[in-house]
């Protein structure tokens, strides 16, 4: 049975063009394809390869300076978190987003698809050994989704191409692969807190040395799914991660997405540091620069490592834009119906 959230709010014509967005092309005239396990993997595997991680909204202004090249910081808006606007802005647009927009659309069109699929608020630890200790608020958010093929799993593209890339069963010791082959593997909890905060965890092999957690060198992500909430019960916790001092967001302009064999192109100005709300102004600002990379996935004594085998400083805006196009398909100043 459906959560009373999860109400269909894509209409078919809206499914078939996100679905072309991701590069799954249905005829006009075809139905929607049936739920299924392959469906569910093929949608989370083609919508993490065409949709970045990015928060370039919150950056970048509606159109560019006539003044100066800088990259502008903090002088965008943080976009609604509504299905009208992350539409227009991630299939219309062609822009990326944060883990709570690229999830809670990839969630719509999940329901949209006739999948039972809910949103599940996630927190991350603080530390990486025993006993862990987590965030108390919501950092991160992923999507469950239930009863395909008997199984419930567990789907997330918002990691910006560090995440699995195929659903994971919800079962403790299950495991997937990302796309460089990298394990992840999904934890029952049983800590006091599993009522509250959820009761499993998300574990990576990815640049997992750590020889005392909790599995066996597995490097934990999140925790989550106690907790079922709807897009607008997740508005508070969107608003404090695009806003707060404490949070990355607004310290710096980040872009991800994977290459689709187990690299990520990554784009990143200067973090402003300090979690004091005092300690920078969250006012507009300027970077001279940004850092580009290009990064492999290799094994590496028993786990994965992030390799890096290109970076490059970028000046200004003039250089930014067409790697912003080029590697993340992204075109920064396109026309925006929601900063008016």
């Amino acid at each position: 049975m459906l959560h009373p959230a999860n109400l269909k709010e894509l209409s078919e014509a809206q499914t078939k063009e996100y679905l072309a967005r991701i590069g799954i092309n249905l005829a006009k005239d075809a139905p929607l394809p049936m739920p299924s396990l392959t469906l569910l993997s093929q949608v989370l595997a083609h919508h993490l390869l065409a949709v970045p991680f990015s928060n370039l909204g919150i950056h970048l202004p509606s159109t560019p300076s006539q003044t100066s090249n800088l990259i502008p910081l903090r002088q965008g808006i943080v976009p609604p978190l509504t299905l009208p606007s992350l539409f227009a802005k991630i299939v219309t647009r062609k822009r990326g987003g944060v883990c709570f927009e690229v999830n809670a659309l990839l969630h719509a069109m999940l329901v949209s698809l006739g999948f039972d699929a809910v949103l599940s608020p996630a927190r991350l630890p603080f530390n990486q050994s025993l006993p862990l200790k987590w965030r108390p608020d919501t950092w991160h958010v992923v999507v469950l989704v239930r009863g395909v093929e008997g199984r419930d799993w567990m789907v997330d593209a918002g990691w910006g191409g560090g995440g699995a890339s195929v659903p994971l069963p919800l079962e403790d010791g299950a495991t997937g692969e990302g796309f460089g082959g990298e394990r992840f593997r999904i934890v029952r909890l049983g800590d006091v807190q599993v009522e509250e905060w959820g009761g499993w965890a998300l574990e990576s092999e990815r640049d997992s040395n750590v020889s005392d957690n909790v599995l066996e060198s597995m490097k934990v992500l999140c925790r989550f799914g106690a907790i079922v909430a709807s897009l607008e019960d997740l508005k508070a916790d969107y608003w404090d991660a695009m806003t707060a001092p404490y949070r990355y967001q607004p310290r710096q302009l980040m872009m991800y997405r994977p290459d689709g064999i187990g690299g990520r192109f990554t784009f990143s100005t200067p973090k402003k540091e300090g979690s004091n709300p005092n300690a920078f102004p969250l006012g507009d600002d300027m970077s001279e620069s940004g850092l580009f990379r290009i990064w492999n996935c290799e094994p590496l004594e028993g786990h994965y490592r992030a390799v890096k085998v290109e970076e490059r400083v970028l000046r200004g805006l003039d250089e930014c834009l067409p790697v912003w196009k080029n590697y993340f398909d992204i075109d920064a100043f396109e026309e925006d119906p929601f900063h008016t």
